[in-house]
């Protein structure tokens, strides 16, 4: 009983860790398309983007 609980729980962690890295990469990805298309418009415009992006 004990040792299926264990087991359990490692496997819920194990999805919660995967989840975790899915939306940290889905996250990046979202953020390095952000920034390539800020830069194309920074070629297309001399507009001033702030810095933090």
């Amino acid at each position: 009983m004990a040792v299926s609980k264990i087991s359990e729980l490692t496997t819920s962690q194990k999805n919660i860790i995967a989840l975790i890295k899915n939306i940290s990469k889905i996250f990046v990805d979202f953020h390095m398309f952000s920034v390539s298309l800020i830069r194309t418009s920074k070629d297309d415009c001399d507009f001033d983007f702030p810095q933090y992006l």
